[in-house]
């Protein structure tokens, strides 16, 4: 077995987490927000030492003869695993990005019968080591005990309710000795100590148990990435606007004004004949920059069917169909249909082989939905835009069977109807907002994109001046900002452009999850 790095040690000191407000006290940036599986078990007992084999444990024979046991995982908030490096002899860490042998454990519910929220429990390692909390708690967490004694026991606590608990509750393990909570520090990515007084966003982990809950697929981790971050940090985003032989040029020019990239990466499709002839070096671009860690999007500037397939912008991009052609776009097989769905088509191979390489895709097309200057935008009711939108969501993923896509739906702030253009939930997975109209990121805005997602993540589309720290501290939910190629330093000091890609609640590509 091929020996996995271990994470970089150094613990820092515990910070707090609301878990009604869902808001973080964390005044630290994280070393990488990542994906960890706790595995822990615990167990309420007394003594400040670790019983010797013989000493006498009132209850525990009892109970360990009834222990019915589970293979399962635990991630952390970020999202990273616990891991028993090398299966076990060495210190519980939470840097995993997926879940595997080392991520894997046994655990054996002292209570016996279904698991229950306050049941004591112990975790054992694939080499057969029991997790460890050293002293009974208040320090490092082992996976090296040769027995399962008092160190080793830990109490389940729900953290979503009371009573069972099944395969993606969120729980916390408390030492059973002295009664701290086991905590990834930084949420997740390095060190787990048993240390925490309460539990708060570090001691939060997800349980699954084995096979039956754990993210596989490239989209759905990327997916619940992003739905873990919703309330308490940002993703910091660039597009790259053509042209697309040179598809990380703002990508790159942030990295120079910050020293941080861009966590995550946006291309197009385009429609002038010369980026259509350079769509592979954006895909190319696309692929690299998700093995680098960040999260790809894509849009689809496309030009209207009643034209050639590469158009200019003024009377292209921006054009109007006639209500007469609208209809017939939308009217299965007729010839403005077949001209749409092929123009799709020419898509698909770019798509495919995002998909084929493992790639998943932030895709919004048809954006700003309500914007009537777009040939496809403006148009309310269900015959409208929203109509165009879900036809293409269709086509792609029923008939040409491309489901590496995340959907994003996305509006202006120009008008407060959002919901003639919602397409419905069934068809997107992020509901964005566009900011251009100049009086900024206001509450309003942030309301109204609330109550059109629910409990859905909400994204800064576009942007031409960028949120502020505080501005995003005030309106947690969105999960990620873009700002536009060239208009960021435009619109933005050099200062400014620094201070909300270092800001402690904003997300660059270094502290994203390794997505291989």
């Amino acid at each position: 077995m091929a020996v996995r790095p271990s994470a970089t040690r150094g613990p820092r000191a515990f910070q707090g987490f609301d878990p009604v407000n869902m808001g973080f006290d964390m005044t630290f940036r994280r070393n990488r927000p990542v994906l960890a599986t706790l595995l822990v078990s615990f167990l309420a007992g007394c003594g400040a030492e670790e019983p010797s084999s013989g000493a006498p444990q009132v209850g525990h024979e009892e109970t360990a003869l009834a222990a019915s046991l589970l293979t399962v995982n635990l991630q952390t908030w970020s999202g990273h695993y616990l891991v028993a490096d090398k299966g076990g002899g060495a210190a519980l860490q939470a840097y995993s990005t997926w879940a595997k042998e080392w991520e894997t454990f046994t655990l054996s519910d002292l209570n016996g019968g279904t698991l229950q929220s306050g049941d004591l429990v112990t975790l054992r390692g694939v080499n057969g080591q029991w997790v460890s909390a050293d002293k009974g708690g208040g320090g490092a967490v082992y996976v090296n005990a040769p027995h399962e004694l008092g160190w080793e026991q830990f109490r389940v606590v729900k953290l979503n309710g009371t009573g069972t608990v099944a395969s993606g509750d969120k729980i916390a393990l408390q030492t059973s000795i002295g009664g701290q909570y086991v905590s990834a520090i930084n949420a997740g990515g390095g060190d787990v100590l048993a240390n925490a007084p309460a539990a708060k966003e570090w001691e939060t982990l997800t349980f699954f148990i084995a096979g039956t809950g754990t993210p596989t697929t490239p989209k759905q981790r990327v997916l619940n990435y992003i739905q873990s971050i919703s309330g308490s940090k940002t993703i910091a985003g660039q597009h790259n606007r053509e042209p697309n032989w040179d598809p990380a040029k703002w990508t790159n020019t942030i990295h120079g004004t910050t020293g941080r990239w861009p966590g995550l990466w946006s291309g197009d499709f385009l429609y002038q004949q010369e980026n259509i002839d350079s769509r592979w070096t954006m895909i190319n671009e696309a692929k690299n920059q998700f093995n680098a860690g960040a999260i790809v999007q894509l849009m689809w500037h496309s030009c209207p069917p009643t034209q050639g397939e590469a158009c200019g912008w003024d009377g292209g991009v921006k054009s109007r169909l006639s209500d007469s052609q609208w209809n017939e776009l939308l009217t299965d097989g007729s010839n403005l249909n077949k001209i749409w769905k092929t123009r799709v088509d020419r898509l698909v191979p770019f798509l495919q082989d995002l998909k084929n390489n493992g790639v998943p895709v932030l895709f919004r097309p048809y954006h700003e939905m309500n914007q009537g200057v777009f040939w496809w935008g403006g148009r309310t009711g269900p015959q409208g835009t929203r109509r165009l939108y879900q036809m293409l969501h269709d086509y792609l993923t029923k008939t040409k069977g491309i489901d590496n896509l995340i959907w994003v739906w996305d509006v202006q702030d120009l008008s407060w109807n959002f919901n003639d253009y919602n397409p419905g939930d069934a068809y997107w997975d992020i509901a964005a907002l566009d900011f251009y109209n100049g009086d900024g990121f206001t509450k309003a805005k942030y309301d109204a994109m609330l109550a059109v997602a629910g409990n859905k993540p909400i994204a800064i589309g576009e942007c031409d001046r960028l949120p502020t720290s505080a501005e995003l501290s005030s309106q947690p939910r969105w999960v990620f900002f873009m700002g536009w190629s060239e208009l960021v330093y435009e619109k933005n000091s050099t200062t400014a452009i620094q201070n909300v890609y270092w800001a402690g609640n904003v997300l660059t590509r270094e502290e994203l999850p390794a997505w291989r």
